[in-house]
């Protein structure tokens, strides 16, 4: 048992000491993380979309090659041609539509920038909850340890009675079953402890061996004032993108210019015909203008189609700022009842503390049974259990309430002891 304890107890402290991060190192890590790479990507992807876009309507210059072969021709009509030529070519007016094409896309870019800010600040909140967890769980390890040792010196001394025959077989035998009941949930907490520390290397892109608990989370002070959430931010340029993208359908006529130069080779005429009958060069200007003026509604319809998307997404950005309003409220009365189940378990734990120190002392002369001191040493351990249940919920608490206003949560960590 003694190898146990000792075993135990290391893990305890090792879990406190080698290597440890704080939270601000964890958050910093995440931001190389596997998650925000592929938001990097992302935005980079939605860039290299929009400069090909603009490119695209910037002038154009080609080289080519024609062959061309007759069976039947004219005298004066080669059967045979080989032509090479260099084109220029540019897109003057398109009705406009270049213009909202390239607004629509900077908007899909600006959407993209901001849900990478928006999951940063997501997986933020994912690491704080998982760090707050990790050290409430630590908590309740530690406590269980320290009953351990209580259980474990109760038995020892009632072992010794019971074989001096001074109490009944009962007592030893309790107090051994709530040691290895104990013990059970030793091991419990150790599984959990070891699930969050996965989860944390996951969430952070790095390594873990132990956390520093040194970090929490500023006080409100009730007067912050909201922004709009990144992930809104997000939805709102991309209502603005599909408003630009039911532009690009329109009815102006489109204008474009072309200049060619031309080589040929003339050969095999038939009859009378000679090379020098066709130029051999050319340069060849063209100016064209292209407008739809009957298509059976085609370009309207597909404008009607594009504006109905923009009102199904403006509609779902009306109904998720509610929502966000709602959440910031239960998040602030979350935090507000937290509070005060804090204040409530700080008392309790001083009031089981006081009765199980009384308890311990009638035990140890004999003056209480053991089942009333298992139950003074469960009633303390419980809310001991309780008071880091709410300091791990508080902390979380504040951390969903800053996440609900959209204030970033990197900004309100301090480097303090937890209460």
């Amino acid at each position: 048992m003694k190898v146990w304890l000792k075993g135990a107890i290391l893990l305890g402290i090792c879990l406190g000491n080698i290597e440890a991060k704080e939270l601000q190192e964890l958050l910093l890590s995440s931001q190389n993380s596997s998650r925000m790479e592929a938001k990097e990507r992302a935005i980079q992807s939605a860039r290299l979309q929009e400069e090909a876009l603009f490119a695209g309507y910037l002038p154009k210059a080609s080289l080519g090659y024609d062959h061309q072969r007759l069976s039947k021709a004219s005298a004066y009509t080669p059967t045979r041609v080989n032509r090479g030529y260099g084109e220029v070519s540019v897109v003057i007016f398109d009705g406009l539509a270049r213009e909202e094409r390239l607004e629509q896309f900077e908007r899909l870019k600006q959407a993209r920038i901001h849900e990478a800010n928006f999951e940063r600040e997501n997986l933020a909140l994912e690491i704080i909850e998982k760090y707050f967890s990790y050290h409430y769980t630590q908590s309740l390890l530690q406590s269980a340890l320290q009953k351990d040792r209580e259980l474990g010196e109760s038995l020892r001394r009632s072992k010794i009675l019971h074989d001096s025959e001074l109490i009944p077989l009962d007592e030893p035998s309790a107090l051994e079953a709530a040691l290895e009941q104990n013990r059970y949930e030793i091991e419990a907490y150790r599984l959990h402890l070891f699930r969050y520390q996965q989860q944390l290397e996951l969430l952070s892109g790095s390594p873990l061996e132990s956390l520093q608990a040194n970090s929490r989370l500023k006080e409100p002070t009730g007067g912050e004032s909201g922004i709009l959430r990144e992930d809104l931010r997000a939805r709102e340029e991309e209502v603005n993108a599909l408003e630009h993208q039911a532009k690009t359908h329109t009815y102006w006529p489109t204008l474009s210019a072309k200049n060619s130069y031309s080589h040929y080779d003339f050969n095999s005429y038939l009859g009378e015909g000679t090379p020098s009958a066709q130029p051999e060069r050319q340069n060849e200007f063209l100016l064209s203008a292209k407008m739809d003026i009957f298509d059976f509604g085609a370009i309207a319809k597909a404008r009607e189609s594009v504006r109905m998307q923009k009102l199904k997404a403006q509609s779902e950005l009306n109904y998720a700022k509610e929502s966000l309003q709602k959440e910031q409220k239960i998040a602030l009365f979350t935090l507000q009842v937290l509070k005060q189940q804090l204040k409530a378990a700080q008392l309790s734990l001083k009031a089981s503390s006081t009765a199980l120190e009384i308890q311990r002392q009638k035990f140890s002369a004999q003056l209480l049974s053991h089942t009333d001191y298992l139950a003074a040493l469960s009633q303390e351990f419980e809310a001991k259990a309780k008071l880091q249940t709410a300091l791990n919920e508080y902390e979380i608490a504040k951390a969903r309430f800053y996440f609900a206003l959209g204030v970033p949560l990197f900004e309100q960590i301090t480097l303090e002891n937890r209460p």
